[in-house]
């Protein structure tokens, strides 16, 4: 599709939803100006917000786009480095830059006073404070937008330093210090385990252990996410709504299904050595949303290089924290590799109200919100292959621009959001 659609669009957010959105509208004849409030394209795998040790979850040959693969000497688990090289080479190879404006930061998004069919960009570049009337906002400012670091009681009174996951620099750990690590996810193990490998003994404090998954099959060097991507697997996994023989097989097959993953778990545990304080007790499938892919951080542990305790942390002291049992433990250090959490704060409070349900957006195929037409997301899908997950998006999304895809009414698109978001 080319037809030169005389449209502006507003794309907020240079990762890689934005990337891929600003590349099919563009070769879809739509004028973008992509906004990002950092110095550099590549959202989470910015150098700004990759700590060190972060490797994709993927294998290379899922986490690209479909027309742009990654150069053959790149790991088959590429690094943040190796992943925000190929971005910039994904955005030089389309012609996106020129559409991309760093450190430019959107603050307000409304309707137009001028022309009902528009949304209105507020954004600040510098000091410098301007808006602009679009006819379509696409938000790909995904759903790890702003780092979620838990109030604790006391904190102010802590003499060391406390940082966020995407904060950890390779410079961030001092010999000699008491590092304490906060998180039962992949982060909170890739932080923990790189400070070991810098010489640092770690104490990692977690509520609940969370499943990782061996990068390669048992015994073969074939990435695991090739059967995770494959039909095979799907079909040992519910949806809301599914074929008659997967119906069937659910009902008829249960015992089948139930050794499946018995047999999936007892894989993982021998395969990456998980040492018993680290097993996760939540049977899979539950839990397969946040499954992290590694498991360096076992072999940190089974070696004795880090520490691991089970607890909540009560509140900060003088010296470090205290968990909810009474224990107390010294820190130089506090890492909280507790995740992110989704915002748009840039919304006007009328259109946020109108597209949020109970703490959720309510998006029609995760991408249009049934009231505001001239609004959509690409990035909140979540899927084992985001990127093409993603670029799947944007062609519905151009379709719908272009006026081509035809859309169920508003009661109908509203019953959908509901079954989708009762499932997941």
């Amino acid at each position: 599709m080319n037809n030169n659609l005389n449209k502006d669009v507003c794309i907020i957010g240079a990762g890689i939803a934005g990337l891929v959105t600003a590349k099919t509208f563009l070769e879809d004849g739509v004028r973008v100006f992509i906004y990002e409030r950092d110095s550099n394209l590549g959202g989470n795998w910015s150098p700004s917000r990759a700590y060190p040790g972060l490797r994709a979850n993927n294998s290379k040959y899922t986490y690209a786009f479909s027309d742009f693969p990654y150069p053959d000497d790149v790991d088959t688990f590429p690094y943040a480095e190796d992943i925000h090289k190929y971005l910039e080479a994904y955005a030089d190879h389309f012609n996106i830059g020129s559409s991309i404006f760093c450190n430019t930061e959107v603050i307000d998004v409304s309707r137009s006073q001028d022309n009902p069919e528009c949304l209105t960009v507020t954004y600040q570049a510098t000091e410098n404070i301007d808006k602009r009337d679009f006819d379509f906002v696409v938000i790909c400012n995904g759903v790890f937008h702003k780092p979620k670091i838990p109030e604790i009681e006391a904190k102010e009174q802590f003499k060391g330093r406390t940082l966020h996951s995407s904060e950890v620099t390779e410079s961030t750990y001092n010999n000699g210090e008491k590092v304490i690590i906060i998180g039962g996810g992949k982060s909170a193990y890739d932080c923990a385990a790189w400070a070991a490998q810098q010489g640092v003994s770690p104490t990692l404090v977690f509520r609940r252990p969370q499943w990782m998954a061996p990068r390669y099959l048992p015994g073969v060097k074939i990435p695991g996410d090739f059967l995770v991507t494959s039909r095979f697997l799907t079909f040992f996994l519910k949806y809301y709504h599914s074929s008659k023989v997967k119906m069937l097989f659910h009902r008829l097959g249960k015992p089948l299904i139930w050794l499946w993953w018995k047999f999936t778990e007892t894989g993982w545990r021998k395969d990456l050595k998980i040492p018993p304080e680290l097993d996760p007790k939540e049977n899979l499938p539950s839990g397969m949303e946040k499954v992290g892919v590694g498991g360096d951080f076992f072999t940190v542990v089974n070696y004795g290089l880090a520490k691991v305790l089970r607890g909540s942390v009560r509140q900060f002291s003088e010296k470090g924290i205290e968990l909810d049992d009474g224990s107390r433990l010294d820190a130089d250090l506090v890492i909280f590799a507790t995740g992110w959490q989704q915002e748009t704060p840039f919304l006007n409070d009328k259109i946020s109200q109108e597209i949020s349900g109970k703490g959720y957006i309510r998006l029609y195929r995760h991408i249009l919100p049934p009231t505001v037409p001239n609004l959509g997301f690409i990035g909140q899908a979540s899927s084992f292959a985001c990127t093409l997950t993603f670029e799947v998006g944007v062609h519905w999304l151009s379709e719908h621009l272009h006026g081509t895809l035809k859309l169920p009414f508003g009661d109908v698109m509203n019953q959908e959001i509901d079954r989708t978001h009762d499932w997941a």
